[in-house]
């Protein structure tokens, strides 16, 4: 039976799913010895686990079209990787979710997130915080958390939840979109619950200057989403040993502003 707080849920009939090499299965299931949901959890040499991958990929294409969803290698491979795991919900037995996280190999203290994505069918119900809380459930042997976003998505909401600062690595990357920013954070205690029972923090866009033309000295401000070379300045900042971090988020008609704060220098 489902706690109080995640009774919303029992019309979907939630299973997880996770898709792993078959040596980190006990890790795995240590991490998760308290996750709320049944989880399946899948071989992805075995013959059951190449069909499951048909699945993942048809829940990608739904998410991202197929010329933008990953090769079908990708999800044939991902989960023999030994520090790569896929996991996500299924809902009367179809996978309405998904991310995919691997070992960060500079740090073997940090998970990172490759991707995480909801079936846009079931957006608005909840799945993404429940499949975040997952995710840091599933790496909770971890110390930090670490992902990419970019900062005109709404999506960047989700892991304004997290408890713990999000500390501001790097802007701009080759190999995403440039406007991607690479995030990390401490994984909190009891993860699933944390996420899932936790709400975005609020901030008024009055209270803080706005960057326009370059970076307003002061500890906080806010950032247009879209200021590709405000970001840039930012990136340099970086560089230089300046810290920034993701602290709240507000819309301003079409806009989405990052509250970004930086410590004295």
């Amino acid at each position: 039976m489902l706690p109080d707080y995640l009774k919303k849920y029992e019309s979907l009939d939630l299973e997880a799913f996770i898709v792993a090499n078959k040596a980190g299965w006990p890790q795995l299931e240590w991490n998760l010895g308290s996750f709320p949901f049944p989880i399946r959890y899948i071989d992805p040499a075995t013959y059951r686990g190449q069909e499951f991958t048909r699945d993942m990929i048809a829940l990608n294409e739904k998410a991202y079209g197929e010329k933008m969803a990953a090769p079908a290698w990708t999800f044939a491979n991902f989960g023999t990787i030994g520090a790569g795991i896929t996991g996500g919900f299924l809902s009367h037995g179809l996978p309405v979710s998904k991310f995919s996280m691997v070992g960060n190999i500079w740090d073997p203290h940090t998970a990172h997130d490759w991707t995480m994505l909801v079936d846009p069918e079931y957006e608005g119900r909840g799945l993404a915080s429940i499949t975040l809380g997952y995710a840091l459930q599933a790496a909770s042997d971890k110390q930090y958390f670490s992902f990419i976003a970019q900062t005109d998505n709404s999506s960047i909401n989700l892991y304004l939840k997290l408890p713990h600062e999000l500390s501001i690595l790097a802007y701009g990357f080759v190999h995403t979109r440039r406007n991607s920013l690479l995030l990390k954070t401490k994984i909190p205690e009891q993860p699933f619950a944390t996420v899932v029972k936790s709400s975005m923090p609020e901030a008024v866009l009055s209270h803080y200057p706005i960057a326009r033309e370059k970076l307003p000295d002061g500890h906080a401000f806010w950032m247009p989403a879209k200021n590709h070379q405000l970001w840039l300045d930012l990136n340099e900042h970086l560089l230089t040993g300046d810290h920034f971090a993701l602290s709240a988020c507000c819309t301003e008609g079409k806009q989405i502003y990052l509250l970004v704060t930086r410590s004295a220098t």
